[in-house]
């Protein structure tokens, strides 16, 4: 069952906002077609990033509910400026999310102007480099033509021009806008996010395809799909050491409880030593996240390093460059990080040169070499001493190399994008990506051993089209073929499968199989056949919604020859149906909490 979720990762600062004009920050977390490793922390390969989670609250809803977790990252650092007479610094809230930012994202875009034009009748604006951040801190760019336009001056050349435009990353955000002005932000499954622009503070919402939403207002309450009156979860503080942020919310046994983020002041100042890169030190203190206690009394808590060199710090406080050198959780297990290589650890576009990371399970380390950009590669170190070798361009994986120990070649793992051919670790990968290819081969490359291959297919909304998978021991043997079709639905709808064939590629050449193959397997899903019944109990904090739903209402399964297998399910206004085979529908049952209902378990 995948049930659509809406996750609030959220913090207060009073220096809530991270939009920062004509500047990149380090894309962060989890990007699509990543790699990652790590746990209970997130470690993204490609720039070791270490992703690091707290959860808060999750509550059940309508249909859609409430993950409330704060987020950190510990890549805080990046350089501004001109090459060669750049300076540290570092990102907005020292690596956590801001208050709305963590709750549905922020959007972000680039100005140049008001310039003249129109023979000097008009002043226009341009606006580019559109970015939408999501609430766990992932960059999704719009590409280089989201640009748009505004002009003031005489009625003859005064107006904006605009975009609808599709993510490039293969996430399935699309974006329209108008001048300056967002008009719509929808995922791929079409619920609706309004964001703050440019900042990341201020109130937004969420509106699943169903029309439940979730919002959150300016004064730090958030509400979920069961009230638009009375906050499931009341943020306040001043993120100061005399005024932590505190997490209320009511707890299953009706009692009022709270998470309290604590903080410390420090000096902050960086001595990192990169050649064309200035340093940066604090004016006043600055106060860090130490501690975060939960309502039971356990708490995690977060220590930094201590700069290096020589550092006055200011009264009462400790130098420290802001990189975590450990988080202890609440259980008691502690994951320590040190960072060396590099000038103090670091390279010089902010990432860590090699990190050392110290789990309960032993010493993890990661090494990161710098090529010619967009080339790096990371060697990955576990405790028993097996190395992992992988080379990226950018964040995207071309080559990992497995070994058993730090000489045995175990398992080479080529991936190649966009029907480039093996090798490609030097190929340049556009986006958007429509084609992964990975080739998994036992011993060294070339060596001779077995070898299999995957190759999937990929839409214009990175959603998987199809997957041929090739057998050992030289993938020249196609095993099967899997291919997907989407439904074409209205309110910007795009990830419901209509189709989902299995074909046996030994012979046939089926349509349904795209040529090849015969099918010996089939779902197919038809949607919003019927009106959705007025909900007998009222609804509260709910748009009502025109079009489609993306709500499967026929679901066919090929079980022989051409026979089928078949439900039908029906829908209340706002949420599935108790018994969803059931015709006429059977009544919801609610305690005014939460829905009871059965779900469909590959209906999304």
């Amino acid at each position: 069952m995948n049930r659509t979720r809406f996750a609030l990762l959220f913090i207060l600062f009073a220096f809530s906002s991270r939009a920062l004009f004509g500047q990149t920050l380090p894309n962060t977390s989890t990007p699509p077609f990543g790699s990652f490793g790590g746990g209970p922390d997130v470690i993204n390969l490609a720039n070791v990033n270490s992703h690091i989670i707290v959860p808060v609250l999750h509550k059940a809803g309508r249909d859609t509910d409430l993950t409330y977790d704060l987020s950190y990252d510990t890549y805080i650092w990046y350089p501004v400026g001109a090459v060669g007479s750049q300076t540290w610094k570092p990102v907005p809230n020292w690596g956590w999310r801001a208050i709305t930012e963590v709750a549905l994202g922020y959007i972000s875009f680039d100005q140049t102007g008001p310039v003249s034009t129109c023979n000097g009748m008009g002043m226009k604006t341009t606006y580019s480099n559109w970015t939408y951040h999501d609430n766990f801190g992932v960059e999704h760019w719009f590409g280089p033509n989201a640009v748009s336009t505004f002009t003031m001056g005489s009625a003859a050349c005064q107006g904006s021009t605009g975009f609808a435009q599709t993510a490039a990353d293969g996430s399935g955000y699309t974006l329209v806008v108008n001048g300056s002005t967002v008009n719509g932000l929808t995922s791929a499954s079409g619920a609706k996010i309004q964001a703050p622009v440019n900042t990341g503070a201020g109130a937004g919402s969420f509106t699943d395809r169903n029309g439940n939403v979730l919002s959150a207002n300016t004064s730090g309450q958030f509400f979920d799909t069961m009230s638009s009156t009375v906050p499931v979860l009341t943020v306040a503080g001043a993120g100061t050491t005399a005024s932590p942020i505190t997490y209320t919310y009511t707890a299953p046994n009706a009692s009022s409880v709270h998470f309290a983020m604590n903080f410390t002041n420090f000096t902050v100042a960086t001595n990192f030593l990169v050649s064309g890169i200035g340093e940066y030190r604090s004016s006043a203190a600055v106060p860090l996240v130490t501690s975060i206690s939960e309502p039971d009394g356990s708490q995690y808590t977060f220590h930094y390093e201590t700069t290096p060199g020589t550092c006055t710090p200011i009264s009462g406080t400790t130098c420290t460059t802001a990189r975590l050198t450990s988080v202890t959780f609440p259980t008691g297990g502690t994951i320590s990080y040190s960072y060396t290589g590099g000038n103090n650890g670091i390279l010089k576009d902010g990432s860590t040169a090699t990190l050392t990371r110290i789990t309960p399970d032993g010493t993890w380390t990661y090494a990161q070499v710098k090529g010619t950009s967009p080339a790096s590669t990371t060697t990955v170190t576990d405790p028993a001493g097996n190395v992992t070798t992988i080379q990226f361009q950018g964040i995207y994986e071309t080559l990992r190399v497995v070994n058993q120990g730090a000489t045995t070649v175990l398992k080479n793992i080529n991936t190649c994008y966009n029907g480039s051919a093996s090798p490609c670790t030097a190929t340049a990968i556009l986006t958007p990506i429509t084609r992964r290819t990975v080739i998994d081969q036992y011993g060294a490359s070339g060596g001779g051993g077995p070898f299999c291959k995957h190759d999937y297919f990929y839409n214009s909304f990175g959603l998987s089209t199809q997957q041929d998978d090739y057998d050992y021991p030289s993938a020249t043997t196609m095993l099967r073929r899997q291919v997907v079709t989407y439904a074409s639905l209205r309110n910007n709808i795009v990830s419901m499968p209509a189709t989902t064939t299995l074909c046996d590629p030994s012979s046939g050449t089926a349509a349904a199989c795209n040529g090849t193959g015969t099918v010996v397997g089939q779902t197919t899903i038809t949607y919003d056949q019927t009106t959705a019944s007025a909900t007998p109990v009222a609804s509260p904090h709910h748009n009502s919604v025109t079009g489609s739903r993306g709500n499967p209402t026929t679901i066919a399964s090929l079980v022989q020859g051409a026979t089928t297998l078949s439900r039908t399910i029906a829908y209340w206004d706002e949420v599935r149906l108790n018994d969803a085979t059931a015709v006429p529908p059977a009544p919801i049952v609610t305690d005014g909490s939460a829905w009871t209902r059965n779900e469909v378990a590959s209906a999304e």
